[in-house]
């Protein structure tokens, strides 16, 4: 029983893992997109907020990224 519990935790992490966005890559998709829209807007959901409110000009990558955020996805770490 330890064994099958220790199985479906790790599918539920790993399931959880495809449908989140790791930190480096919404650095990396609207980092110049943040800095040039979102000056002085903190990290996290304000920076979310703020790039979904320019969603009509930031770049074509950025906006896929903000769509994925916007619908629900969410942002780890990893």
């Amino acid at each position: 029983m330890r064994h099958v519990m220790l199985v479906i935790s790790i599918m539920l992490v790993s399931l959880t893992a495809v449908n989140a966005a790791s930190l480096r890559e919404v650095i990396r998709t609207c980092g110049e997109d943040g800095k040039k829209f979102c000056q002085g807007v903190g990290y996290g959901k304000p920076m979310q907020t703020c790039l979904s409110k320019n969603k009509a000009s930031v770049t074509p990558k950025c906006k896929v990224l903000i769509n994925r955020l916007d619908a629900g996805e969410k942002v780890t770490l990893f």
